[in-house]
């Protein structure tokens, strides 16, 4: 039902699909979109705010020198310390070996889930070529990664 409507409201929109859209067609307690919603606006105002500040930790970066190169790293990173928390933390005030392999693994899972996304994207849209090529390397890496997180350090 709900891939139905989308794929109505997608036709409707020129082939477009918008969150506006899908909002806008949910306001309706007919809608079949409406029970995905949270329409009390105090929670929902929350929420939106809460996504709002998500994207401010997001965006503050910090330039670090490591010998003659520099990076731009995120300042926050999400604190995995508590298996689940929706909070973040200085990257700076990483202390233990524990801490840092669980926010290298957490980022290195994230990374691998977005080129596995975009190998499988690239399926679809008919680039089998580039899909091989992204599922080898994925696989590659992974492995590399399984064993190097796990070796202890010299």
């Amino acid at each position: 039902m709900l891939e139905q409507e989308l794929s109505r409201l997608t036709e409707r929109g020129g082939g477009t699909l918008t969150p506006a859209s899908v909002v806008d067609a949910a306001r309706s307690e007919e809608s079949p979109l409406h029970q995905y919603f949270e329409w009390d606006d105090s929670i929902a105002a929350e929420a939106y705010r809460q996504d709002q500040a998500r994207e401010l930790i997001r965006r503050i970066r910090v330039r670090v020198s490591i010998q003659m190169t520099t990076l731009v790293v995120p300042r926050y990173v999400h604190d995995a310390s508590d298996g689940g928390s929706a909070g973040y933390r200085p990257l700076f005030s990483i202390d233990t070996d524990e801490q840092k392999q669980k926010i290298i693994e957490g980022e290195m899972r994230t990374a691998m889930a977005h080129l596995r996304r975009a190998g499988s994207i690239a399926s679809v849209i008919d680039n089998k070529r580039l899909h091989t090529a992204l599922s080898r390397e994925v696989t590659r890496i992974e492995g590399y990664l399984g064993t190097l997180l796990k070796a202890p350090e010299k």
